[in-house]
């Protein structure tokens, strides 16, 4: 008889990371009220009265672009892991590689931030402009109207030294244990159980990664689009990828990557390729869905057996 999954086998195969990305948007919600002006058809206009840009949107795009590539990478490298919101899996292997580059990330995230933070009396000013220029249209020219609206636009703005500590990237790498002041259940199958759920999430979200990429390639080959080499070598970077995701060897889903693999050869080959890719590929997704249960409980012995070889060494 198999022994209880725990928390411990879980976890010396890897680590759970938690990414915490902050930036200032450079947005304010304001209305016409709060700056003193009618709220006229021409005012309306003029701004838009939900959120209103106090600096350009290209002044902050290439902090955005470090934002997203960072949690892009996040994603690609993990798994889902929905028992703490925020928090994906890494896997051991994959550790190190998405150490190095999110301190990369982090790098060129605070050179952006500094370089906006250099010019941001500049970018302040040239949007100021923007703005009075707006009013002044929509007022008719009414100088001490807009006047009035354009000191209250400017005590929005945060000072330097705030808006510095705006900006943050940060991670961390833990893992968690079962309750140590006996309130687990004493067999472990409470500890099991949310074990096993959150497996089934991890088993889920990778399947679901692959049936996205097989639903993209089947819906351009079925409406007759250009099978072109960057679609093919769009998904074989997906194949490889969950290759080493799938640490924990979902057997459904190797099989299945096998499967899109061949696919994916055979029409590369082929006179018709997207006609060959509608026939290779349109009985993959049934395999994954069929053998789901069937994959967590290989997953969760799998784990089991890792941890005991480790203790027996």
């Amino acid at each position: 008889m198999s022994r209880t999954l725990t928390w411990a086998d879980l976890f010396a195969t890897g680590s759970l990371v938690d990414l915490d990305v902050s930036m200032w948007d450079g947005l304010v919600r304001i209305r016409p009220a709060d700056l003193g002006i009618p709220e006229t058809d021409e005012v309306k206009r003029a701004l838009t009265f939900g959120h209103e840009r106090l600096v350009g949107k290209a002044a902050l795009q290439e902090i955005r672009d470090h934002c997203y590539n960072a949690r892009r990478k996040i994603d690609d490298y993990t798994l889902a892991f929905d028992l703490i919101p925020g928090s994906r899996f890494i896997p051991k292997s994959q550790r190190e590689a998405l150490h190095k580059f999110l301190e990369d990330a982090h790098g060129k995230f605070q050179a952006a931030a500094n370089k906006f933070l250099a010019g941001y009396a500049e970018e302040r000013r040239k949007q100021q402009e923007v703005l009075r220029k707006a009013l002044l249209a929509a007022t008719d020219g009414q100088v001490e109207i807009v006047d009035r609206a354009m000191a209250r636009i400017t005590a929005l703005y945060p000072g330097e030294t705030t808006l510095r500590y705006k900006f943050n990237m940060t991670w961390q790498f833990f893992s968690i244990a079962a309750p140590q002041d006996g309130t687990a259940s004493s067999d472990g199958s409470a500890e099991g159980d949310a074990l096993r759920r959150s497996l089934g999430g991890m088993v889920d979200k990778l399947r679901e990664r692959l049936a996205a990429k097989v639903h993209a390639i089947m819906d351009l080959a079925q409406k007759g689009g250009r099978i072109t080499a960057k679609t093919y070598n769009s998904a074989n970077r997906l194949l490889d990828r969950l290759v080493e995701l799938n640490v924990f060897g979902d057997p459904g889903l190797s099989e299945t990557i096998a499967a899109v693999r061949l696919a994916l050869n055979t029409a590369q080959s082929s006179e018709n390729g997207a006609a060959a890719l509608v026939t290779g590929l349109q009985n993959v997704e049934a395999k994954m869905t069929k053998s789901r249960d069937e994959a967590i409980k290989a997953v969760s012995d799998r784990i089991v057996g890792m941890a005991d070889r480790r203790l027996q060494l």
